[in-house]
């Protein structure tokens, strides 16, 4: 059959329409990029993951006007979560092939630098409090015939400072040249070894065993000068109120109430004219965890 030129005229034209039209791929751009394309590959959300640690540069996303491709995921602005995946076939069924620039996040976040890749998967660290804190006693120190600094450090063990927890606590008790209810001065310097549980924020109970070295100068009942190895056990139960508890830092205070107990059997500092070696006591503590 042959071909009247007309013929061949309307072939070269279907021709040049055809071939143009199956060649072509469409395509999104940052810069021309319609609100269509943009819509369509945020409105479907799928299951996200990580974009691949081995992604060339063009699938990474840099500053504005660089090309960004990323697979299906959760990408957050500030407080803003946009929920997409790209398309992975072209509306005639052919798949989008990596050299063809998808719609960018950078097209809606006003700020590219600050767009970062989030796993919803992955939990966000707990805010929880220092581990570590020093303190010390406000009242005892002004109390006639007591006389006692105490300074102490303490460690959290066990559980989350902000809630029910344990702390192991290390200090010093200093009671230099003090005046005294059984000798005229007493000199008296222990270390202290405790522990301190948490029921909760703030409420707890503690033990304290301390052990050092006294000297009491002309006992008031026969005069005469005593010294020796001493060592007492203290339990108190206070609570705790944080000035800043929404901070890792910060200070706080401690109300207390109990009692000391003497251990030793002997009189270390001489006759005691019938007083007791057990004290009931009140404290203020005053500490700072870091």
């Amino acid at each position: 059959m042959h071909c009247t030129p007309f013929r061949r005229l309307l072939a070269a034209v279907l021709v040049a329409g055809v071939f143009p039209a199956c060649s072509s791929a469409p395509r999104a751009s940052l810069t021309r990029a319609s609100d269509d394309v943009l819509r369509a590959a945020l409105a479907a959300p799928t299951s996200p993951r990580r974009p691949d640690a081995a992604a060339t540069p063009s699938s990474a996303f840099g500053p504005a006007g660089e090309r960004g491709r990323v697979g299906d995921g959760l990408l957050r602005h500030g407080s803003e979560a946009l929920v997409g995946r790209l398309p992975s076939e072209r509306s005639d069924g052919e798949p989008v092939s990596d050299d063809v620039p998808a719609v960018s996040a950078l097209q809606v976040a006003p700020e590219p630098g600050s767009v970062r890749w989030q796993d919803p998967t992955d939990e966000a660290p707990a805010m929880a409090g220092s581990r570590y804190g020093i303190e010390t006693e406000l009242l005892q120190p002004f109390i006639p015939e007591v006389g006692v600094i105490t300074i102490k450090a303490t460690q959290t063990l066990w559980g989350d400072p902000g809630a029910s927890h344990g702390d192991a606590m290390l200090g010093v008790f200093l009671r230099p040249s003090v005046s005294h209810d059984v000798v005229d001065t007493i000199d008296e310097y222990m270390a202290s070894v405790g522990y301190r549980h948490y029921f909760g924020k703030g409420l707890h109970a503690e033990v304290q065993y301390l052990a050092g070295y006294v000297w009491g100068r002309d006992n008031l009942v026969d005069g005469k000068d005593y010294e020796g190895f001493v060592q007492f056990v203290e339990a108190n139960v206070g609570y705790r109120f944080d000035f800043n508890p929404g901070s890792k830092r910060g200070f706080y205070v401690i109300p207390q109430f109990g009692y000391i107990q003497g251990l030793n059997e002997e009189l270390i500092i001489g006759p005691r004219n019938g007083k007791d070696d057990t004290f009931w006591q009140g404290k203020l503590l005053v500490g700072y965890r870091f």
